[in-house]
């Protein structure tokens, strides 16, 4: 415990344990960093397809009590989509930093 206590203060925190310790050991993939970005993008994109479609089928029950033709009821999905995919985009998509 000093050892790794005497390599974090000389500033070797990539290496506090000795080589001794880890010499038999195989080092193994953390695959959440690459699957947990994909999981939050697909979940934003499947949010958000719902809350268009959400807005899709409210417009077409509201047409359909108003008298309203059909091809007016998906408007506001229309708007809602074009305001949500810039938005949308500039989430999944990654960006240059």
């Amino acid at each position: 415990m000093v050892q790794i206590a005497d390599n974090y203060v000389a500033g070797r925190v990539g290496a506090l344990l000795p080589k001794e310790e880890l010499k038999d050991l195989q080092p193994i993939q953390d695959y959440t960093a690459r699957l947990l970005p994909s999981i939050l993008s697909l979940t934003r994109v499947v949010a958000a397809a719902a809350v268009v479609a959400i807005f899709a089928g409210a417009g077409t029950w509201v047409a359909s009590r108003f008298g309203i033709p059909p091809s007016f009821a998906a408007l506001p999905a229309v708007a809602l989509a074009t305001v949500l995919f810039p938005a949308l985009v500039s989430v999944v998509t990654p960006q240059a930093k």
